[in-house]
């Protein structure tokens, strides 16, 4: 008898004193008569042959005691009779029963208490039993209850050979059906999924007992077929098995959900949303919850009820489970991004950044992150994509996404280099493309990266840097465009390097043929580097192919100011008139923008502040000088009146411009010259008074020759174009 077992018994003495009290009662019935004494005990009270007897009459007593006890569910006292059974030597008879009995009866009691350690008292009764009855025809029920008992201690590793030895020694026996079940689920558990289909299959078609058995094993058929994505197999298997117990399939957690997983899978939506909100409803504390809603979702999308798919994901958005809540943000953002239907309180591009920040280290966050720099890229927020796109490569050191993201800070980098282009921040651009140069991938993205660059570095005038950056430049992967941009900035870079034969060279290679953006630039500078060194009648060849459309280049060199200077020089009246007319036209033009970009720098900003632009910008000192200039082009063409008429509104509108004493001085010498005497002395008061301003002491200076003045006024042209 086992020494511990008495510490779980309820009473254990008192089997003992039935026993007594039994035996006293014998004997005084005996002594009434009522019962004959037993022959086999002598008067002294030692044993005689009939004591072997006695004791094996007890002993029966016990076992059919202990039996009733069984029944009864009193197992502590029933394990109390075995093992006195086993304590008589005489009753060797009823050992294998009894030992088999009082580990049975231990496993009951540890059920009924949920005791490891009575279960452990059982296990020890099966094992002896092996050793000591390895012939007796209770062995198979030993091997069963002993297997059974490690299968509920969780002890699936010793409970399977167990089963196995059953199976062996007992193919046919009555346990089979049962060892199969549980070698099953002992599979079940292990992940063996096809090896406990094939036990659960044995039990269904070949024992087919007990009933029990057979209907779990048909349930867990269906599950595991839908575990190993075999989903019509699974509703197979799940409509046979709820035809044998339907109650089972409206309850029973497992089966609604698995059930309502292999619907979804099989594309059969309606169904599923049946079994998955019975889940949800019944067991709202199932750790699988979250999962079912999930898929719950998934299946509403697919019927078009965005409002229900909606309200589900936001509801899971309250998981315990960060990933679960990051998950179901994912679906509701990119649910809400393709249908345009806005679900919940947050857009899309929220979630999808509440993702990153709650859930930083998951595969959902992963995701997002992949659309946020998407999305922005798409949105030339080029700033926004290469935050994501920075954030991803920080987080994750391997990923499906790395190709893909890696493309995208490409095209992210490339598009924030052209935005500070396009918007004139040459520095910032500069020192973006210094920061991000060793990121680029591609080789064609880096030569496009470097031709960006060269001209953001010719930008903020560091010539040297933006030769490089273009030199480096691979042209076989930029445009021809491009190419052609690429080497009249390398020409402009030469000038500044002080190679004007060079440059000259290079720019009439680039004025050739068709003219566009780049040749009419190049045609330019042309122009511009033959005026600077004297050769004008060079110059002027090809100033007169440069087309009229092409006027904010023409107006921001100054190129028709300083032609109309040359030709007037040169006594070409005529021609350096209609120049002058065209720099005015253009300023007149342009003017909005360039008087929006000098806002604050210019104290008579204010006289164009009007509802439309006056014709003579007073503010501007070359484009006043070429109203001036065009005055005394026309007086070289004896247009006195028009010319009169432009010099009197320099009078009369520009009272700041320091051109106003030198229109004042051309006018009465005008009327001088006509005869209008009194006019000119009018006009020469009127002279007087601008000279004697202190504030334009700078125009006695230009009016000293007019040798003086061309120089003045050509220098001024020059700095402007610069």
């Amino acid at each position: 008898m086992i020494a511990s077992r008495t510490e779980f018994r309820r009473d254990p003495v008192w089997p003992r004193l039935v026993a007594v009290t039994a035996a006293m009662l014998f004997l005084l019935l005996a002594q009434d008569g009522h019962i004959k004494a037993d022959p086999l005990t002598s008067q002294d009270g030692s044993a005689t042959e009939g004591t072997a007897e006695t004791s094996l009459t007890g002993s029966m007593a016990y076992m059919a005691d202990g039996k009733k006890f069984l029944s009864d569910g009193l197992y502590l006292e029933a394990a109390d009779l075995f093992e006195t059974v086993l304590l008589d030597e005489e009753a060797k008879e009823y050992w294998p029963e009894a030992a088999l009995l009082a580990g049975k009866a231990y496993l009951a009691a540890a059920r009924a208490i949920s005791s490891a350690e009575l279960r452990r008292e059982a296990i020890k009764f099966f094992e002896n039993f092996e050793k000591s009855y390895s012939s007796s025809p209770l062995l198979e029920e030993d091997y069963y209850l002993w297997g059974l008992s490690l299968f509920e201690a969780e002890d699936y590793f010793e409970a399977e050979p167990k089963f196995n030895a059953l199976l062996k020694r007992f193919p046919e026996g009555a346990f089979a059906s049962e060892s199969e079940y549980y070698l099953g689920r002992i599979m079940e558990r292990a992940q063996k999924y096809l090896e406990a289909q094939k036990r659960y299959y044995k039990v269904i078609e070949y024992f087919r007992q007990p009933i029990d058995k057979v209907e779990d094993s048909t349930f867990r058929i269906a599950r595991i077929s839908e575990l190993l994505d075999k989903h019509d197999l699974a509703i197979k298997w799940y409509e046979l098995a709820c035809q044998r117990n339907l109650y089972r399939c409206l309850m029973d957690a497992d089966v609604l959900f698995y059930r309502g997983s292999a619907y979804a899978s099989l594309g059969e939506h309606k169904q599923a949303v049946e079994q998955l909100f019975r889940f949800i409803n019944i067991f709202p504390e199932d750790p699988r919850n979250d999962n079912a809603m999930l898929i719950l979702a998934e299946s509403l999308i697919t019927l078009k009820d965005f409002k229900g798919a909606g309200a589900v994901l936001t509801s899971v958005m309250n998981s315990k489970n960060p990933n679960t809540r990051a998950e179901a943000m994912l679906r509701l953002a990119e649910l809400q991004q393709e249908s345009g239907v806005k679900l919940s309180d947050d857009d899309f591009i929220t979630l999808y950044e509440r993702i990153v920040e709650q859930a930083p280290h998951t595969d959902q966050a992963m995701v997002a992150s992949l659309r946020l720099s998407r999305h922005y890229l798409n949105e030339r927020a080029f700033a926004n994509s290469l935050k994501y796109i920075d954030w991803f490569f920080l987080a994750f050191d391997q990923s499906k996404y790395m190709n893909e993201m890696l493309d995208l800070r490409d095209d992210a980098i490339l598009g924030l280099l052209r935005t500070y282009l396009n918007e004139d921040e040459y520095f910032d651009g500069a020192m973006a493309f210094e920061e991000r140069k060793n990121e680029i991938r591609k080789r064609s993205h880096l030569s496009q990266a470097r031709f960006l660059a060269g001209r953001l570095y010719y930008g903020i005038m560091n010539y040297s840097r933006s030769a490089e950056e273009l030199m480096a430049t691979d042209e076989k992967f930029i445009d021809p465009d491009d190419r052609r941009l690429a080497r009249l900035l390398l020409a402009l870079d030469m000038q500044t390097d002080g190679k004007p034969e060079n440059t000259m060279s290079e720019l009439k290679s680039l004025s050739m043929g068709k003219i566009d953006e780049v040749s009419f630039a190049a045609m330019v500078r042309l122009i511009d580097l033959l005026l600077k060194q004297g050769k004008t009648e060079d110059a002027l060849q090809y100033y007169s192919r440069l087309p009229e459309e092409y006027s904010i280049p023409r107006y921001l060199s100054c190129l028709d100011f300083r032609v109309g200077l040359r030709l007037s020089e040169s006594g070409d009246f005529t021609r350096a008139k209609e120049a002058y007319d065209r720099y005015i036209q253009y300023n007149l033009e342009h003017r909005e923008a360039i008087r929006e970009a000098l806002m604050g720098s210019h104290d008579d900003v204010a006289n164009d502040s009007g509802s439309s632009l006056k014709l003579l910008d007073c503010a501007s000192y070359l484009a006043t000088s070429a109203f001036v200039e065009k005055a005394k082009c026309m007086l070289s063409l004896n247009e006195t009146d028009d010319a009169a008429l432009i010099l009197k509104q320099i009078m009369d509108e520009c009272d700041s411009s320091p051109l106003r004493s030198q229109s004042c001085h051309l006018l009465a010498d005008l009327r001088s010259k006509q005869g209008k005497s009194d006019e000119a002395l009018k006009i020469l008061k009127e002279c007087e008074k601008a000279d004697s301003d202190d504030l334009y002491q700078e125009a006695q200076a230009l009016l000293q020759t007019e040798i003086e003045v061309k120089r003045q006024l050509e220098d001024i042209s020059n700095w402007w174009a610069e």
